[in-house]
């Protein structure tokens, strides 16, 4: 991805993890999710991917945080 942060519907590309498994295999990532958009669990879906969306925030803040303290 580019070194600017893409942004569709408020979220950044970047930190979205659904964006670097979809890039990494489309096939893999459509067949992983289908189920779930099939069945109608969308809240297990949506939970699935909030977690994905903290634990990436988490790393980030880290990150972050490990840099401003260095400095």
């Amino acid at each position: 991805m580019s070194t600017t942060a893409g942004v569709w519907n408020g979220v950044a590309l970047e930190t979205d993890p659904r964006i670097g498994e979809f890039q990494a295999d489309p096939a893999a990532y459509m067949k992983q999710h289908a189920g779930a958009w099939r069945s109608g669990d969308l809240a297990q879906e949506q939970a699935r991917i909030l977690k994905q969306k903290n634990q990436s925030l988490r790393l980030t803040l880290r990150a972050l945080l490990g840099r401003l303290s260095s400095k």
